[in-house]
């Protein structure tokens, strides 16, 4: 439930240090264990990080494939991090998108798309969770 939470205000890029705290304690999180955070990023004393991001790929044919490099707002220890792509489309054939993550580096991560339909997608829109060390 959490994370469908974080990846519901991914979509406005804008979630201040007071809206991350107020959705954590909504949650059980003491966030007096939060070290610190900004748009996009919380950092946890533990030493756990969590960014967050959005793609656009426009619009992609059938069959074809797009690419988006996302950078971190903070950069994790290691690139030993999870990372998880979400849909954020509407429409026809958005569920038909298929993503794989690559060239995974401390400050960013390369998204491959593929649209698997037969028509194209238009405006196809992603989200994007990494979870992983700060330190």
């Amino acid at each position: 439930m959490f994370i469908s939470q974080i990846l519901t205000k991914l979509k406005s890029l804008v979630y201040s240090k007071s809206e991350t705290e107020t959705l954590l304690n909504s949650k059980g999180f003491i966030t007096s264990e939060i070290d610190s955070s900004g748009t996009g990023w919380v950092r946890f004393k533990s030493g756990l990080q969590i960014c967050w991001g959005n793609m656009n790929f426009g619009s992609i044919e059938a069959g074809g494939v797009r690419d988006w490099e996302l950078t971190f707002p903070k950069s994790f220890v290691n690139s030993n991090y999870i990372a998880v792509c979400g849909n954020s489309s509407t429409g026809a054939n958005w569920m038909n998108n298929c993503f794989i993550t690559y060239n995974r580096k401390t400050t960013s991560v390369q998204v491959a798309i593929t649209n698997t339909a037969s028509a194209s997608t238009a405006n196809t829109l992603a989200s994007l969770i990494t979870i992983g060390k700060w330190k």
